[in-house]
C-alpha cells in the first residue's frame, strides 16, 4: 500500500485521509440506527403496572380511550405518572387472564394500603382470585343449593377443600358487590360456611381503614353465620358507628339472638338513629325473655325515651303476646302513652273484633265484664 501510494505520488497523510473518508458514512449510519432504537425507550416513564391486562389503550375515568398517539404497551399503566401525563383508569379491569404472578400480588398489597378507598376496595376484590377461579366458586355455591342431595354433597365436598383465603375473597366481594343471583347462594351457605371465615371477617370489620362496604359485608357474614363471639364487636359498632355500617352491625347482632346483648339493645333504644331504635325493639321481641319483655313494654309505654316509630313498633310486638297478656298491656299503653291510642285501639280491634274507640275506659269496662270476643268460635288473626 505504501509503495502504491508513493507511486501515485501520495503522502502517508493523504492516504489516511482518503481511507477515513470512505468509512465515515458507515459510522454515521450505525449511530443513527442506535439512536432510533433508544429514543422510544427513553420516552417511556417508569409507572406501576398490572401484569395480565389486555394490550389495548387504557380507559379513562370518563369512559374515553386515551390519546391514540400514546405509546402502546402490553402492560398499560394502572396509575398516572408523576407528571400527570396519564390519567388513572376506573379500575374496573385489573386483569382478565391467568392467575396473577408475584409482581401483581405485590401491587395489590400496595393498593390495599392505599389512602384511596376505591383503590383499597379494588385490591380486596381482586386478591387473591382470578376470573377463572371466581367462576368455579360461583358454580360451587350454586350447586351447593341443588335439589338433588348427591349434587349438594359433591359441591360441599369441593367447598370444604377450598383454601379459606380464597373462600373469604369470593364471599366478601360477592356480598359487597355481587348481583342478587350470586348473593343468594352465598347467603344460604353462610350458616355452614361462616365459621371458617369468622376470624377474617372479624379482622375486616375491625380494620377502620377498610372500605365501609366491605366492613358491612363482614358484619353481615358474622351475624348470618351465627358467630356468637362477635356479638360484643357488633354491638360496639352498632352503638358507636355511623350510617349504614351501624345499621348493618345492629341487624347482624339481632341475627345472633344473644341473651347477653340485652343491655346493648336497651342502650340502643335511645340511639340517635331511629332505624337502629326500631331494630333494637325487634331484637328485644325476638329474645322473648322476661327482662326483654319488660324493656319492650316500657318502650311502648313511652318510658324509655325512644322515638315514636320505635314506640309504635314496640306496641305492635306487645300485641303479638298471648291474649291474656297482650290485651291488658295494650289497654295500659292506651291509657299511659296517649299518642299511641289509635295504634293500640287498632290492635285491640284485630284481636277481639270489638270496636270500642281510642279511649281506655270502654276497653277496661269490657275487660272487667269478661272480655267476650265478637263472633263465637271466630279465630282472630294476630298482627304479624
Amino acid at each position: 500500500m505504501k509503495m502504491l501510494s508513493m507511486v501515485n505520488g501520495e503522502t502517508m497523510e493523504e492516504e489516511c485521509a482518503r481511507e477515513t473518508g470512505h468509512r465515515c458514512p458507515v459510522w454515521l449510519g450505525m449511530a443513527f440506527l442506535v439512536l432510533c432504537f433508544m429514543l422510544p425507550t427513553v420516552a417511556q416513564t417508569a409507572t406501576p403496572t398490572v401484569p395480565g391486562r389486555d394490550s389495548g389503550p387504557a380507559v379513562t375515568t370518563d369512559g374515553a380511550t386515551e390519546d391514540a398517539q400514546a405509546p402502546e404497551s402490553k402492560v398499560p399503566a394502572a396509575f398516572p405518572t408523576a407528571t400527570g401525563g396519564r390519567r388513572p383508569t376506573t379500575g374496573d379491569v385489573l386483569w382478565k387472564g391467568a392467575s396473577p404472578d408475584w409482581d401483581a400480588r405485590a401491587l395489590l398489597f400496595r393498593m390495599r394500603d392505599s389512602d384511596e378507598p376505591q383503590v383499597r376496595a379494588r385490591a380486596l376484590e381482586m386478591l387473591p382470585l382470578n376470573a377463572a377461579k371466581e367462576s368455579d366458586f360461583e358454580r360451587l355455591f350454586f350447586f351447593a343449593q341443588d335439589p338433588q342431595a348427591p349434587v349438594r354433597q359433591a359441591a360441599w365436598s369441593s367447598l370444604d377443600r377450598c383454601p379459606e383465603k380464597d373462600l373469604f375473597a369470593y364471599v366478601i366481594r360477592t356480598l359487597a358487590w355481587g348481583a342478587e343471583d350470586r348473593v343468594l347462594p352465598v347467603d344460604a351457605a353462610l350458616p355452614r360456611l361462616g365459621p371458617r371465615l369468622d376470624a377474617m371477617m372479624t379482622a375486616t370489620l375491625e380494620a377502620e381503614i377498610e372500605t365501609p362496604r366491605h366492613r358491612r359485608a363482614a358484619a353481615y357474614c358474622l351475624g348470618r353465620s351465627g358467630a356468637e363471639a362477635a356479638a360484643p364487636l357488633l354491638a360496639k359498632y352498632a352503638q358507636t358507628g355511623q350510617g349504614d355500617l351501624a345499621q348493618t352491625c345492629a341487624v347482624a347482632l339481632s341475627m345472633l339472638r344473644s341473651p347477653g346483648a340485652l343491655r346493648d339493645w336497651e342502650a340502643m333504644l335511645t340511639h340517635q338513629d331511629t332505624t337502629i331504635q326500631t331494630i333494637a325493639v325487634r331484637a328485644l321481641a325476638d329474645l322473648d325473655t322476661a327482662p326483654a319483655r319488660q324493656a319492650l313494654f316500657e318502650t311502648a309505654l313511652g318510658r324509655r325515651e325512644a322515638g315514636r316509630a320505635a314506640e309504635q313498633e314496640a306496641a305492635r310486638r306487645v300485641g303479638q303476646w298471648p291474649d291474656e297478656e297482650s290485651i291488658p298491656a295494650l289497654i295500659e299503653i292506651m291509657r299511659t302513652n296517649t299518642p299511641l291510642n289509635a295504634v293500640a285501639a287498632k290492635l285491640l280491634h284485630e284481636k277481639t273484633g270489638q270496636s270500642l274507640g281510642t279511649s281506655p275506659e270502654p276497653w277496661e269496662a269490657w275487660l272487667q265484664q269478661g272480655g267476650q270476643k265478637r263472633g263465637q268460635g271466630e279465630v282472630i288473626q294476630q298482627q304479624p
